[in-house]
């Protein structure tokens, strides 16, 4: 529909790099509102995979 803006962004470079990497690269992209969860989870300490990884920004 008209009117409609796709704030998306990709990052086509951060896989293989650990979270912290990942965070650091998109916040010199200009993000800065960035919760990195580390809470032991084998998800949270996970190198970033092949796909798309979803960043939620708060505006």
């Amino acid at each position: 529909s008209s009117g409609c803006v796709d704030l998306r962004k990709r990052w086509d470079n951060l896989v293989g790099k650990p979270g912290n990497v990942a965070v650091e690269i998109i916040q010199r992209d200009g993000e800065r509102n960035i919760e990195v969860v580390d809470d032991g989870t084998p998800e949270a300490d996970a190198n970033i995979r092949h796909g798309v990884v979803r960043v939620i920004l708060d505006e």
